[in-house]
């Protein structure tokens, strides 16, 4: 806060006008005049410095959240600061003044230019270091020596390229796995995820976290939605679970990159419709389809002709009604069945894409209404049509296209009701706010920018500034809801002294209860039927996620980031690396060494981050405090850096050893999970261990 080059310039200015103030005075008392002019000039000095002052001090004080900290208070090199800043402004006022005096030719104004001189010379010193370095280095000059004192003139920097990701394309040494743009398999296990009814799908899960943040009953594993839209939108999707299994079979058996030798674009092109329908129910104020029947029909219908393309790919035109004829011809063909695996991928293709599948879909000669999937409604503003149609595009090999369909979804979302980026409707909607669309839960939005953010990640990647914002918007918009959901309309369950409550999840206020000193009671408290997910602990991990994504993001911007939001990123680091697995995963079970895995890696970004801002703090100083404080932020990330790297790389290296036995499209296209981790952690480790030498 107290930077030595402002608090140098205010004592010397001061300092000059308090000695025109005593020369003003001075020659009033010779002259035998009033000394109103300068008494009154003394208070306008005053005032003007004691005004600078507190704006200065008000203004981080406000950046600080009105919170005191130690940076408020001037050490030992501010003050030296302000006695060196009115000695020079104390000689400049009074040899300025000689130049008018009698006396002037004499040697005293000659001595008191030299101090000047002198003083400032040594001053500005250290100010102008990186300029004097950056021409000595031109000159190929790095140091001078003595016999008892070398001057060095440049110095390795300890984490110059320390914070950037093992997945960039344009990077070296990336140990990351090999590039693979046009696997569909992502885009269709997105696909399956958005459209499946299975208890861990996207619907499942949505359903659990809308009830929770409206303080109802959380439904279990398995059981029927409760939520009315997703249960609707549930049922319209069954035919593209058809779709997706018969789709993740085919690439599993036939690896086909981007779906070349499949026509999928009947569905596409019906995707794009009901995508397009949004924009025409919203301006005529409906958020509901007028023929949900008519619109599940027609979709039927092309995922049928899909299906028949798939086997005409395989070359199966004759067995599409024959499970027995589709598993002997596909066990025939040695090299598509994945014969290490017992033939388990053409059993799955069949049980998804067999004759069971032909009967589901197949309505020529059957009447839609004896079938059992009659369709009441289906809601414009569930985000799952779009999420379908974005990841069906990437497994395409249109990524761009995903991202736009999701991007006009969320613009859509966000003027139907009424709230732009800052809450505030953006002018460029093109329709008046819709009523009916202020009920829905606001979750459907959040899910919405989840899968958007993931798409984002895989095209530009965390050092990408358009990622950092839409990241920076998204954990803001879904940290503020998960802390307050009722802000934004949601309903909740009432007390005895009927007042709304509402469940907050917040990082600081799970980890008050993780560090707590009853820690361990509250792990076996939150702990449950380990066969059920902990909903909130399930947020918390999200939000863990989020805040450790974006801190990576954030320590590549900090060009423009001042003390107050250095100091705030580095306790955000702090704070993340504090949570134990038993807080983040209290279920247990098959997942817990992934989440051991995952707590060693927020330990190794919150290192990273420290030594960031260390070096951003090194290179901005103004004073031997925020010196001080830059080695000790670097001193402390250096530790949790070798920390978290240490026990992280262990399970790098077990991972190393199942893959290295695993087939050769495995070894190929798969590598551990921690790789990116340890691959920054190990980089940011040699350039400080290389600066140190």
């Amino acid at each position: 806060m107290w930077n030595e080059r402002f608090l140098f310039v205010i004592s010397a200015l001061f300092a000059v006008a308090i000695s025109i103030v005593i020369g003003v005075r001075r020659d009033a008392i010779r002259r035998r005049k009033s000394q109103a002019v300068a008494r009154n000039l003394s208070y306008v000095v005053i005032a003007s410095g004691s005004l600078i002052l507190g704006a200065h001090f008000v203004y981080y004080w406000s950046q600080a959240g009105w919170k005191i900290s130690w940076l408020f208070f001037p050490g030992v090199g501010s003050i030296l600061a302000i006695v060196l800043g009115g000695v020079v402004g104390s000689f400049s006022a009074r040899f300025i003044w000689s130049l008018f005096g009698a006396r002037f030719g004499e040697r005293d104004p000659l001595k008191g230019a030299l101090i000047l001189l002198l003083l400032v010379v040594v001053y500005s010193l250290p100010i102008y270091r990186r300029e004097l370095s950056a021409l000595t280095s031109h000159l190929g000059l790095s140091s001078i020596k003595v016999p008892y004192v070398e001057l060095s003139f440049t110095q390795t920097s300890p984490l110059r390229s320390g914070t950037f990701s093992s997945s960039n394309p344009t990077g070296t040494e990336v140990s990351s796995v090999i590039p693979h743009p046009s696997n569909p398999r992502p885009g269709l296990e997105g696909l399956w995820s958005a459209v499946s009814d299975d208890k861990w799908g996207l619907l499942a899960k949505d359903d659990r976290y809308i009830a929770f943040f409206k303080g109802e009953d959380v439904p279990k594993l398995g059981a029927q939605l409760q939520d009315p839209i997703l249960y609707s939108t549930s049922k319209f999707l069954r035919p593209a679970r058809i779709l997706a299994g018969c789709l993740r079979g085919y690439v599993d058996i036939f690896p086909d990159s981007q779906l070349l030798l499949v026509d999928i674009k009947p569905v596409i092109q019906w995707l794009f419709l009901m995508h397009g329908h949004l924009v025409p129910a919203l301006s005529s104020q409906r958020v509901e389809s007028d023929a949900p029947q008519w619109d599940f029909d027609t979709f039927r219908l092309k995922i049928a002709d899909v299906r028949k393309n798939i086997f005409k790919a395989l070359g199966m035109e004759d067995a599409l009604e024959n499970d027995d004829r589709i598993r002997e011809w596909l066990r025939t063909v040695k090299t598509l069945t994945g014969a290490t695996e017992g033939g388990t991928r053409v059993d799955e293709f069949v049980s998804t894409c067999g004759q069971n599948s032909a009967a589901a879909l197949e309505v020529h000669e059957r009447s839609a209404l004896k079938l059992d999937e009659k369709i009441e409604s289906l809601n414009y503003l569930q985000p799952y049509v779009a999420i379908a149609l974005a990841n069906l595009l990437a497994a395409h090999g249109s990524p761009d296209e995903a991202v736009d369909v999701l991007s006009q979804w969320l613009e859509l979302w966000r003027c139907a009701r009424n709230k732009g980026p800052k809450g505030v409707r953006e002018t460029s909607c093109p329709f008046d706010p819709v009523e009916k669309a202020a009920a829905l839960p606001e979750w459907l939005g959040i899910r919405a920018e989840f899968e958007l953010s993931v798409l984002l990640y895989r095209m530009a990647g965390e050092q990408n500034i358009t990622y950092q914002n839409f990241l920076k918007n998204h954990a803001k918009h879904f940290v503020d809801f998960a802390e307050e959901p009722g802000d934004y309309g949601q309903q909740a369950v009432t007390n005895s002294n009927s007042k709304a409550t509402y469940p907050s999840v917040t990082i600081q206020g799970e980890l008050t209860k993780c560090l707590s000193k009853d820690r361990a009671a509250v792990a076996v408290s939150v702990k449950g039927d380990s066969t059920e997910p902990n909903i909130r602990a399930a947020i918390l991990r999200s939000l863990l996620q989020n805040e450790e994504t974006l801190l990576r993001s954030e320590a590549h911007f900090l060009a423009s980031a001042d003390s107050v939001d250095l100091e705030n990123l580095y306790y955000r680091g702090q704070d993340l690396q504090k949570f134990s697995t038993e807080c983040i995963y209290p279920e247990g079970g098959s997942a817990e060494r992934l989440w051991e895995g995952q707590v060693e890696s927020y330990k190794i970004t919150a290192g990273i981050v420290a030594l960031a801002v260390a070096q951003r703090l090194m290179i901005s100083a103004g004073s031997a405090d925020q010196k001080n404080r830059a080695e000790e932020i670097q001193k402390q990330g250096t530790q949790q850096l070798r920390e978290g790297y240490r026990l992280l790389r262990v399970k790098r290296n077990e991972d190393r050893e199942t893959i290295a036995a695993s087939t050769l499209p495995d070894r190929v296209f798969r590598v551990s999970p921690w790789e990116e981790a340890c691959t920054l952690a190990e980089r940011a480790l040699v350039q400080l261990d290389t600066a140190e030498e």
